[in-house]
């Protein structure tokens, strides 16, 4: 079955966290929500920049799901900047990288 294409856009008015390609979004994010959603994310944030359409992403869900995007009618939103790893999520990391978790975003 062939997924739909979208056009995301970029929330505008965002603030704080990193931008999609820092190294905090893949060192971070990928033990969370694994490596197929980080790549969507970016890939949602890159058309979004470009104003190019893409195939729905396959881990569209979980991104709603955790606030790194969301849909307003037809159109999927992806933040300016990805937020920081709150303390549940840090909670669910690996113990080596909770101890390298700067608690706050990178500078």
């Amino acid at each position: 079955m062939r997924r739909r294409s979208i056009t995301p856009r970029i929330e505008t008015g965002t603030s704080g966290g990193v931008v999609a390609t820092h190294d905090y979004v893949r060192r971070y994010w990928i033990p969370v929500i694994g490596p197929g959603a980080v790549a969507d994310l970016l890939r949602l944030t890159a058309a979004a920049q470009s104003g190019r359409s893409l195939p729905e992403p396959t881990h569209l869900p979980s991104l709603l799901r955790l606030g790194l995007a969301r849909r307003a009618q037809d159109t999927v939103i992806v933040p300016r900047t990805v937020r920081t790893l709150d303390h549940a999520l840090i909670r669910r990391l690996p113990p080596s990288l909770r101890r390298t978790h700067p608690h706050r975003a990178p500078a």
